[in-house]
């Protein structure tokens, strides 16, 4: 994969900085050079969008922010700065969970096991040395408990009705790795704390999904139109066909 001359420097630049935005959003915007790339990015639909390639995607994503801003009036400054957060809260979560986060609802389905074979129900079976879902239940509905025999158990009606909130299967997800990979015991006080915690990281990665980011793709308004250049045809006399012509004579 290549990547635009802008997005590079953007890189090399929140290297050289330390992993500091701040910094780097001055190098960018001190820059013209850079500015100017940027918007013609941005008015051209460049996708600089490189979602899971960690500090490339946040580089990235930032500078298209930048572009963004540049090009709304907002300033480059601004839209970097909107872009950083988002993007950084998208690799977070996926490093985390092993998928992107999605704001919208999780698919009911059954889940599966350790060994392939269906759960015939909500719940799931995860890997129990990452703690990440298995590839094939990534996108479920995992809103509730995961186990039987409750009210709020993934699947059953409250939990269906709760998956229709944007962005609360994608917290459902990251508060369900926090405790499937070990990284809390799991007691009544961490499972509620850690929901709201969780969702301070889903939700702005949620947003930063390239299916729904405004961030990463700037479009023409579809009431921007080419100019419309006349056609313009010239027909030689010596090329018109006899037939074509009025001789005279009686009639």
């Amino acid at each position: 994969m290549s990547f635009p001359v802008s997005v590079v420097q953007a890189s090399v630049s929140l290297a050289n900085n330390g992993g500091d935005i701040g910094k780097t959003l001055k190098d960018l915007g001190s820059s013209n050079t850079v500015k100017n790339t940027l918007v013609a990015m941005a008015t051209a639909n460049v996708d600089t969008s490189v979602a899971g390639q960690g500090v490339s995607a946040v580089a990235a994503q930032t500078a298209a922010g930048c572009a963004t801003g540049a090009v709304t009036g907002a300033g480059c400054e601004q839209g970097a700065k909107t872009a950083a957060v988002l993007s950084t809260a998208g690799e977070t979560y996926q490093s985390l969970v092993g998928y992107a986060a999605n704001a919208g609802p999780g698919e009911n389905r059954n889940g599966t096991k350790l060994d392939g074979t269906s759960t015939g129900n909500g719940t799931y079976e995860y890997n129990p040395i990452t703690g990440q879902q298995l590839h094939q239940d990534r996108g479920m509905n995992v809103v509730g408990y995961n186990k039987l025999g409750s009210l709020g158990s993934q699947g059953e009606t409250l939990s269906r009705a709760l998956n229709q909130v944007p962005t609360i299967n994608a917290t459902a997800g990251l508060h369900d790795y926090i405790f499937n990979a070990n990284l809390l015991e799991h007691t009544t006080f961490n499972n509620i704390w850690t929901m709201p915690a969780s969702a301070v990281v889903s939700i702005p990665a949620a947003l930063n999904n390239p299916n729904i980011s405004w961030i990463t793709q700037v479009k023409q308004p579809d009431s921007v139109k080419p100019p419309t250049v006349p056609s313009v045809i010239r027909i030689d006399s010596n090329t018109v066909p006899t037939s074509a012509t009025t001789t005279g004579g009686t009639q």
